[in-house]
């Protein structure tokens, strides 16, 4: 089986948008994902719980904002996994040496060590795709929908403050993924009257740690 690494189609090799362009395949020669351990168990149900395919996918199911998880063992080693999830200090700098101190993206939510060994002993159980995976551009299928309006909602005036925050969202590159009006991206919701949508607080949760907001 085939898995496509294209964040918005998950394409089969047959839904190409051009059959006469051979598809770039992506394999894990050698590589044999390690037998499930009641560590690893207990790391799959952690995993779970945290609704970790809101942004990773296994086996084509689940979201495309962090990379996917099938064979993640044999992408990367144990070390690297450890730097990435763990919270502590130690993890972070080793984190920044092995990604040749490179800036994160996207920051990524961090466990205690426990629960950080967990969450690698069960990525290490998973098993590449066989015939491995179509490498394709991201390409948006669609412009995302705009949201339904709040009638009753009636947008803040423009204060020092919020004067403020237009510039952060500038400069975070937030309108990569979100889009007020016909500006951003499509990855992310439209921004348009989102204060009629959710309150501040939900906003603040999800601005603040959006991996682990439970929607």
């Amino acid at each position: 089986m085939l898995f496509s690494l294209d964040c918005s189609a998950q394409l089969s090799e047959t839904s190409r948008s051009d059959p006469g362009d051979a598809p770039l395949i992506k394999t894990i020669p050698g590589y044999r994902a390690q037998e499930a351990t009641p560590q690893s168990e207990e790391g799959r149900r952690l995993f779970q719980k945290l609704t970790c395919l809101n942004c990773h996918s296994i086996g084509n199911k689940g979201g495309c904002l962090g990379p996917p998880l099938d064979g993640e063992g044999g992408i990367r080693n144990e070390e690297f996994l450890l730097a990435r999830l763990t919270n502590t200090q130690a993890a972070r700098t080793t984190f920044s040496r092995l990604y040749n101190a490179q800036p994160e993206l996207l920051p990524h939510p961090r466990f205690a060590p426990a629960k950080a060994g967990l969450l690698v002993s069960y990525i290490k159980t998973l098993p590449p795709p066989e015939a491995g995976f179509i490498i394709a551009p991201h390409l948006p299928a669609s412009q995302s929908e705009q949201p339904a309006e709040n009638p009753l909602f009636v947008a803040n005036k423009e204060t020092p403050s919020s004067l403020d925050g237009r510039r952060l969202y500038s400069d975070a590159g937030c309108a990569a993924c979100h889009a007020i009006g016909k500006v951003g991206g499509w990855f992310g919701p439209r921004l348009d009257g989102v204060g009629g949508r959710h309150s501040r607080s939900y906003i603040v949760a999800h601005i603040t740690d959006a991996q682990l907001h439970l929607r």
